[in-house]
């Protein structure tokens, strides 16, 4: 039953994603027309008097007050949905996240159902020393979904103190970057991600870690380097899922990475 409500989540969170995503890109055409719109208002308040004249010769006389008071209730328009947008692309990638441990959490419970209905003589428990480490890293996971971000954090340092040769330390890094991400601490987390590609370049988790450092440092305003990320992910992993590929395709997209 565990499975299926798992199974369950993992479609809801992917209907979820997708919605959003509809709702940025709907959003984000809306401020790219209103902008178009007020850079052609800018142009008929600076251009020469004369040419404005002739342009404006069969249209109704509008005052330079009008024009000003125009331009300026554009900007505030443009400014919230700049704001709306910046919200629905942070509530995209957290549901990204939340996805992905889903889907982590998924493939965890498959392997685990394959290993008892598997054929052969079953294999002793794990001692309890081998075990720890794995409990500590589920529980320290455990909180990073339930949203206890504070907490996670000092679980995963701990984790990765107490446990520095562990084979889950690259992924212990990657999901300490994440509680920075999600509490808009931005700059603590670019430095996680960035070890994250350094440091543990051989983890599953290190494509993750290179298109999070994209994401983060877009969103601390590095725009070149944030292309860099983005354009140099497929090159530096060439194993990474297609769907981070994309990503990291469309990103750069809407940045206009040269």
């Amino acid at each position: 039953m565990k499975l299926i409500f798992v199974l369950f989540m993992a479609g809801v969170l992917s209907v979820s994603v997708a919605r959003a995503d509809i709702q940025f890109d709907m959003m984000n055409d809306k401020v790219n027309r209103l902008d178009r719109e007020l850079t052609l208002l800018q142009k008929r308040i600076y251009q020469n008097p004369e040419t404005a004249a002739r342009l404006n010769a069969d249209r109704p006389a509008e005052s330079l007050d009008d024009l000003y008071t125009r331009l300026e209730d554009q900007n505030r328009v443009i400014s919230g949905l700049t704001e709306k947008l910046d919200f629905l692309e942070r509530k995209t990638d957290l549901l990204e996240e939340r996805l992905t441990l889903v889907q982590e959490d998924t493939d965890v419970r498959l392997k685990e159902l394959n290993d008892k209905t598997g054929a052969g003589t079953a294999k002793p428990a794990p001692t309890a020393e081998k075990k720890k480490p794995k409990e500590v890293y589920d529980a320290a996971l455990t909180l990073l979904k339930q949203g206890q971000y504070e907490k996670a954090e000092t679980a995963f340092v701990d984790f990765m103190k107490k446990y520095p040769s562990s084979s889950l330390v690259g992924n212990a890094n990657y999901w300490l970057g994440e509680t920075y991400y999600a509490r808009g601490r931005y700059e603590q987390a670019a430095g996680i991600f960035a070890d994250g590609v350094s440091k543990y370049k051989k983890n599953s988790k290190a494509p993750d870690n290179m298109l999070k450092l994209g994401l983060t440092l877009k969103r601390l305003k590095q725009t070149n380097q944030s292309c860099v990320a983005f354009q140099n992910l497929a090159a530096e992993f060439p194993k990474a899922s297609q769907n981070l590929k994309d990503r990291a395709r469309e990103e750069a997209e809407k940045l206009a990475c040269p």
